[in-house]
């Protein structure tokens, strides 16, 4: 049993190994060098181990200082980001394996020198600051979107840095995000012959915006706010109202039914009536057919509200990007009746029914007022079916 245990954990170490060189073959050094020191920490290792975190990290590091000796070479500002994430991915990985130093393997010692990269790292922190700090301000005075928006995260960049070396930063900040930042104006228009109220595009207007809005778009509902410049304007027109005339419709129908009527007494051929085994007398029910006519009255009437979603933006010209056309129909509908006849004969349904009486219509602007929920539904899938269009 212990034979096998051993050849196990030899077959386990080997694979271990191999997995690490492998790392190291494809270049994913920091993940050799990763792989390699957890090994270490655990006290499971051999000599391999130790070789192969030192091919690792000598590996890294010379191919970050020529990163380094290149991109400073290039004399690129932008560059400068890439310098310290360089320098700082240098300094963690001595970190790291000063965690395991020194270590010994085949009679041979291994430590490195600690280099102090404070100042390398300083000067290209500082550096990759200015260079957003100027970057934005650059793009500041593009003046189109794109360019506040890129300014707003070149800022961003600027103040993590090196934030106390620019004092406006915060406000640089906010002027990008609000210069950036897209207002949409959702209003009504009403160019169909039908008169509303000032309520109705209020209610109307209540619309649910959520998964509109991010981070550079701003929905507004009506123009509450006149000094807002908006950017797009998206326009509910309500082009058409289609009112039906009040209708009444009428049907009759029977119903019948059969109920116990008294009784007859059963007789034998000589006119005797007949007994049963106990001696009781033999009864025949009796039954009767009940009669009664029901007159179904029927009202309706529908109102339809047909409306056209107008997205027109401003920027760079004032034009008209998309028409999607929306509508909405309420229908009143109402059952009352009455009978003629017997009403022993009505089933449960039928009495209910001649309870009712017949009522007034609605008028038809309550009627357009009931289209609003669903045209507000309409609405809503539009503009998230084609938020794509606002940025």
């Amino acid at each position: 049993m212990k034979r096998y245990l051993s050849i196990l954990i030899t077959v386990i170490f080997f694979s271990a190994c191999k997995s690490s060189e492998k790392l190291v073959n494809e270049g994913n050094y920091d993940k050799a060098i990763d792989k390699s020191i957890k090994t270490i920490l655990k006290g499971r290792y051999d000599a391999e181990d130790v070789l192969l975190l030192d091919k690792a990290y000598k590996l890294a590091n010379t191919r970050d200082l020529e990163r380094v000796k290149l991109l400073k070479a290039e004399a690129k500002p932008e560059n400068w980001e890439q310098i310290f994430f360089t320098y700082s991915a240098l300094d963690n990985r001595q970190k790291e394996v000063r965690k395991v130093l020194p270590l010994q393997a085949k009679g041979k010692t291994y430590d490195y020198n600690q280099v102090d990269y404070t100042n390398s790292i300083v000067e290209a922190k500082t550096n990759a600051a200015k260079y957003f700090y100027e970057n934005g301000s650059r793009l500041m005075e593009v003046g189109d979107k794109g360019s506040y928006r890129e300014a707003y995260h070149n800022f961003n960049k600027a103040k993590s840095y090196r934030a106390s070396d620019y004092p406006l930063i915060d406000q640089l900040i906010a002027d990008a995000r609000y210069f950036g930042t897209s207002r949409v104006l959702i209003d009504v228009a009403n160019t169909s012959p039908f008169r509303f109220p000032p309520e109705f595009y209020d209610d109307l207007l209540a619309i649910n915006t959520d998964g509109l809005n991010n981070m550079w778009v701003e929905y507004y509902l009506g123009r509450t706010d006149r000094d807002v410049e908006y950017d797009y304007f998206v326009t509910i027109l309500l082009k058409n109202v289609v009112i039906t005339p009040e209708r009444y419709s009428q049907k009759e129908y029977n119903r019948e039914k059969e109920v116990p009527d008294g009784f007859s007494y059963a007789l034998d051929s000589r006119g005797n009536v007949r007994k049963d085994s106990l001696g009781n007398d033999i009864k025949i029910p009796k039954y009767k057919k009940l009669f009664c006519t029901v007159v179904e009255r029927h009202q309706t009437k529908s109102a339809t509200l047909e409306a056209q979603i107008e997205y027109l933006t401003m920027q760079p010209n004032r034009r008209v990007m998309k028409l999607v056309p929306v509508s909405a129909t309420s229908v009143f509908e109402h059952f009352s009746g009455r009978a003629r006849g017997d009403m022993e004969a009505l089933l449960p349904e039928d009495l209910k029914l001649i309870e009712r009486d017949a009522v007034a219509f609605p008028d038809d602007l309550s009627m357009l007022y009931d289209c609003i929920p669903t045209l507000q539904q309409a609405i809503s899938d539009a503009m998230r079916d084609n938020k794509n269009l606002i940025h």
